[in-house]
């Protein structure tokens, strides 16, 4: 099955009588469930509660959603809404802080 991303700044797409979950930092949107929300929540993603009120800086409302493999990344600091950046991911121009006492980028794996 093809994977499908979002091109809009969304928590929830409306596919027919279901709903897609829209991962908030990649784009991935989860398979057709009946309902977004924890019960619902695909294996392996993340939820961040919010009530269906609250509007994010982004435009976007309600529960943020986390797909597996972002839930997993550990290269921080992860920002929102990375697939709408005109710039492809992971090449954006800011450097990274480095933690004083090690030396190495903040959030790099211990080596």
């Amino acid at each position: 099955m093809k994977a499908l991303y979002a091109t809009e700044a969304v928590n929830v797409v409306q596919d027919g009588d279901a709903v897609r979950m829209v991962c908030e930092f990649c784009g991935l949107m989860s398979g057709r469930r009946s309902e977004a929300g924890l019960v619902e929540l695909p294996r392996g993603w993340a939820m961040t509660p919010f009530p269906d009120h609250v509007v994010h800086p982004d435009g976007s409302h309600g529960a943020r959603y986390r797909c597996n493999a972002c839930a997993k990344r550990r290269d921080f600091p992860l920002t929102p809404r990375e697939y709408l950046r005109p710039e492809p991911m992971g090449t954006g121009s800011k450097s990274l802080e480095v933690h004083k006492s090690t030396d190495r980028p903040v959030g790099s794996p211990d080596a």
